[in-house]
């Protein structure tokens, strides 16, 4: 019931003391919620010299509105986007490029505002849809974002699957950019070798 009532009052627009501006677009809001959910808008508000504290209008630029409105609608209800909407989640402000550069946008957007909990569902899906040609970009990606739990399930992929990781392109590209990356994942994979040996010579010493 609280979900839907607060989803309501998002969409009403009802008593609201902040307008969200996103090209022509305006979304009226509620500093209290927004605050409530987000350091940065805590930050923005309680500081009486902002431009938004003083004039209650928020700009924000290289998103579209149905986005803005998503993301809002997370904050008020907790209403998580399906799996799918979330795959392609501002897919319009990442270019329609790669899927990386989509889910490298969701995640800025997230990290932007602090809002844990859309972080924390956003890295939980990539976790979820975690295969050979998108491992080494998202294990790239967590770093960036100090999302420590993406970051070890792309290391466990990729010490699970080197052989054919190793084949990719993004390997061959994190080598060149990322150097101290590719170092990272060549010890977990060595730390992993070290135990499965570990673990076959018990089972041979057992046998014998």
């Amino acid at each position: 019931a609280f979900s839907s009532n607060q989803k309501a009052l998002f969409e009403s627009g009802k008593h609201s003391d902040v307008t969200i501006v996103v090209g022509k677009t305006k979304i009226p809001a509620h500093k209290s919620i927004l605050c409530a959910h987000s350091p940065v808008f805590d930050a923005m508000f309680s500081n009486k010299n902002t431009i938004e504290a003083q004039t209650s209008v928020v700009n924000i630029s290289d998103v579209s509105a149905d986005v803005m409105k998503d993301f809002l609608l997370f904050i008020y209800s907790g209403i998580k986007p399906k799996s799918d909407r979330l795959t392609v989640y501002l897919l319009e402000a990442a270019n329609k490029d790669t899927v990386f550069n989509v889910i490298k946008y969701s995640y800025n957007f997230s990290f932007q505002y602090q809002v844990l909990d859309l972080k924390i569902m956003c890295e939980n899906h990539l976790i979820s849809i975690l295969c050979i040609k998108n491992v080494v970009d998202f294990f790239y990606l967590a770093d960036m974002y100090n999302a420590s739990n993406l970051k070890e399930n792309c290391l466990k992929f990729i010490s699970c699957n080197f052989d054919k990781v190793m084949l990719t392109d993004d390997w061959a590209k994190l080598g060149r950019f990322r150097y101290s990356l590719m170092v990272e994942a060549t010890k977990a994979i060595a730390l992993k070798n070290k135990q499965s040996a570990k673990v076959s010579q018990v089972g041979n010493n057992k046998r014998a």
